[in-house]
């Protein structure tokens, strides 16, 4: 067959952003399908506000966003445009073993 079909798939599969105080940790970890909170070393992992509002705004302009699928925990990475450049940084364990957005 030579049919093609586009699909639109999530760019963090399995995670839910939340906006919360620290202290309905408990209350947000008993709601139904919650496994846990992203931490890092014991402290709660936070995405900047900024770099949220940069992704919506990217996504409300039809911009393309992909997921990179070959980086694993402990890769040097640099996000060297878009909305989230950074130094390099080594990308940390878990989670991250998993597709994961443009990094270069």
């Amino acid at each position: 067959m030579d049919r093609r079909k586009e699909l639109d798939l999530a760019l963090f599969p399995g995670y839910v952003f939340v906006r919360m105080a620290l202290a309905s940790r408990l209350r947000v970890l008993q709601l139904p399908g919650v496994v846990r909170l992203v931490s890092f070393h014991g402290q709660l992992a936070a995405f900047p506000a900024e770099e949220i509002a940069a992704l919506q705004d990217r996504l409300s302009r039809g911009l393309k966003i992909e997921p990179r699928p070959y980086l694993r925990a402990g890769r040097r990475v640099q996000v060297r445009s878009g909305p989230m450049p950074c130094a390099p940084k080594t990308l940390p364990g878990g989670a991250l073993d998993r597709p994961d957005p443009a990094f270069q």
